[in-house]
């Protein structure tokens, strides 16, 4: 449950610094924020969508009985997201941030991986 914690809290802060920080946080992912659609557009997806899934994964620790159905909706989103993510690499360039991003990425979706094997295969 500590790395699944982890994960989250890594989710939430993102989200957070995606919102509060969106001209920096858009900077360092190469977006460009010249209109104001492109920068709600932003916080939205990165920044609401990133706290939700904190927040949801958070809140199974007083709401244990849904702990299953997040940790598949949560592994689920990470192997997307990590396929994705490779998947335009390869499209359009690696980049440093990019590349950065695959990699913390790469790690959740594994940690991910194998907390829901333990969680579904083994008694």
């Amino acid at each position: 449950m500590i790395i699944f914690n982890i994960i989250a809290v890594l989710y939430l802060v993102s989200g957070l610094w995606c919102s509060f920080q969106a001209d920096r946080s858009m900077a360092f992912l190469g977006y460009d924020s010249t209109s104001q659609f492109s920068v709600g557009e932003f916080i939205t997806v990165y920044g609401g969508l990133q706290i939700g899934i904190g927040l949801a994964m958070l809140l199974v620790n007083w709401l244990p009985q849904y702990f299953g159905g997040t940790l598949l909706f949560a592994t689920v989103f990470s192997l997307v997201l990590i396929l994705v993510r490779i998947a335009t690499l390869f499209a359009y360039g690696f980049f440093e941030q990019g590349t950065m991003m695959a990699g913390l990425e790469l790690i959740i979706a594994v940690c991910l991986v194998v907390l829901f094997a333990r969680h579904h295969f083994v008694a």
